[in-house]
């Protein structure tokens, strides 16, 4: 999730805030940049080899809950800059110079996440009942 932390954060960098779509996709993104920050300090929060089996599928469950949201973001930041070129080829502008860096930083945070975390971002298993157990 390091990579894909890395990768937001230079879309992130790039993207001005002229625009409301823009505004939004920002938005949108700096939730994906806190859910790939907490899914990092959550992985390194305990060590694996000498945790029980519960902890383990505590912290999983944990994990997989924000690699979900963290994709979620992504994939709606990505619709929201869609729909930002999709104004600006209907009134013929020229894509801007951020754009090209903004894309393939946006794809190489797509193609990592997809590469390490597939499970976690294609199902999610839902909570039915909150238990509070110790």
């Amino acid at each position: 999730m390091n990579s894909t932390y890395c990768c937001l954060m230079v879309a992130l960098d790039h993207i001005p805030s002229n625009h409301f779509l823009l505004e939004i996709a920002r938005d949108e993104i700096t939730i994906a940049v806190k859910c790939a920050s907490e899914y990092e300090l959550t992985w390194h929060s305990i060590i694996w080899i000498r945790s029980n089996i519960r902890t383990k599928r505590r912290i999983r469950e944990q994990l997989n809950h924000l690699a979900f949201d963290c994709y979620t973001h992504l994939l709606e930041a990505v619709d929201y800059l869609n729909q930002y070129a999709d104004l600006m080829n209907e009134q013929s502008y020229r894509p801007a110079k951020w754009w090209d860096e903004v894309s393939c930083s946006l794809y190489l945070a797509y193609i990592s996440i997809n590469t390490e975390n597939k499970r976690e971002i294609s199902t999610r298993q839902l909570r039915l009942f909150e238990i509070n157990s110790p």
